[in-house]
């Protein structure tokens, strides 16, 4: 291990001739161990894609030899946030089409499934207790962003995609308005 780092400190310094270094590389020697420890997990990570069609692994998931390539995922995640990650290994992961943001990922995800209620229905008024055909709880989703905009920690951005496409913001209040109109329009005929 002792020479194996001098080796590698050797050439870093310009100290290793050309010769030991074409003897070495002939063998396969790894010149920087964090540098293909991460090659081997974005190897990984293109074949968890490839099988699953997306970047999503849990943090828990260990591949079938054992590598916890959860784990390292969080860690590319921490590393760009914390202006670890180099803009190549970010521009590579990207390419995939790797997830930096779980919880806007989610949102993402949800306001689409929003997006097919409304197609579908007409409108946006989805029962609390309404989960789509794979099981998002899509009725959960809906009063959450209620609750979550009446707390004022909705984003403007977010609020204006929803009243885009036609979400109420308080269901009794909007009921209410919409049978004194049928009232009305009754008593006016």
């Amino acid at each position: 291990g002792n020479w194996v780092d001098t080796q590698r400190q050797a050439r870093k310094k310009g100290r290793l001739g050309d010769e030991r270094t074409a003897r070495l590389e002939a063998v396969g020697f790894v010149w920087d161990p964090f540098d293909a420890a991460w090659e081997d997990s974005y190897h990984r990570l293109e074949a968890y894609h490839a099988e699953r069609g997306d970047c999503l692994v849990p943090f828990s998931y260990a591949t079938a030899d054992g590598d916890k390539l959860g784990s390292w995922v969080n860690t590319q995640r921490k590393a760009r946030k914390n202006g670890g990650l180099s803009e190549e290994r970010a521009a590579r992961l990207e390419a995939l089409g790797f997830v930096w943001d779980l919880l806007d990922a989610a949102w993402e995800d949800s306001y689409r499934r929003l997006e097919a209620y409304h197609a579908e229905r007409g409108d946006c008024l989805v029962p609390q207790s309404y989960a789509t055909a794979d099981g998002d709880k899509l009725g959960t989703w809906v009063n959450t962003q209620r609750r979550a905009r009446k707390k004022g920690g909705l984003s403007e951005e977010r609020t204006a995609r929803l009243e885009a496409l036609g979400f109420v913001w308080d269901p009794p209040d909007a009921a209410w308005g919409d049978s004194y109109r049928r009232l009305a329009a009754a008593d006016a005929e």
